[in-house]
């Protein structure tokens, strides 16, 4: 941590260290694992989970 002298006081800033993470993650079971995409911009990642579609129900006749 570095520290920065002000007038005022002490300012505190901390910096991030870059390189390599890895984070694991529970999807959730309508996820469409084909269709998952991840983007990074300006050090935010954003994940897509796209539902599936929904299986019509089957009926059955009952003699």
């Amino acid at each position: 941590m570095r520290r920065k002298k002000k007038n005022k006081g002490t300012v505190y800033r901390c910096e991030r260290y870059s390189g390599s993470y890895r984070r694991n993650l529970m999807l959730p079971e309508n996820a469409d694992i084909s269709r998952i995409s991840a983007k990074m911009e300006d050090g935010v990642l954003s994940l897509s989970l796209p539902k599936k579609e929904p299986t019509p129900k089957k009926e059955i006749t009952i003699q």
